[in-house]
């Protein structure tokens, strides 16, 4: 099998299911997709995956979903941002934020719709359930 490494750091064979490439987890035992994921602070995030992270928010909360609303605020400053991308395309992205209380809550959570009903969301959601442990 070829491996791969995955988002926690453990090398995985990968294997091919309807076509789709997905790593397997031994350690975690979990199935992941082959989704490059990132985790950054504000200020780690560059120029373009920060542009690319807000036209997608936008792309899906403001012009998809018609709800215009601001959506840049100052939880961002202070958030992680967990993405994927794909072929130099954001494809998924939550906001992680914590509180003064060391409250965790997630935001802003967006799959691009060419992706949906493929589990990235709940890849996504698994992966925030491991880092806020």
């Amino acid at each position: 099998f070829e491996r791969r490494v995955n988002a926690l750091g453990h090398s995985c064979p990968v294997i091919i299911l309807g076509g789709k490439e997905y790593m397997v987890d031994l350690q975690e035992m979990l199935i992941w997709t082959c989704m490059n994921w990132k985790i950054k602070k504000f200020k780690e995030l560059n120029i373009e995956e920060l542009y690319k992270i807000l036209a997608l928010r936008n792309e899906v909360f403001i012009v998809e979903q018609e709800c215009p609303y601001l959506d840049c605020d100052d939880k961002d400053f202070n958030s992680y941002h967990l993405f994927s991308e794909e072929n130099g395309e954001i494809v998924s992205y939550l906001r992680i934020i914590e509180n003064e209380n060391s409250q965790i809550s997630i935001g802003r959570v967006i799959v691009r719709k060419n992706y949906r009903k493929k589990g990235i969301a709940r890849e996504m959601l698994e992966l925030f359930s491991l880092y806020k442990n």
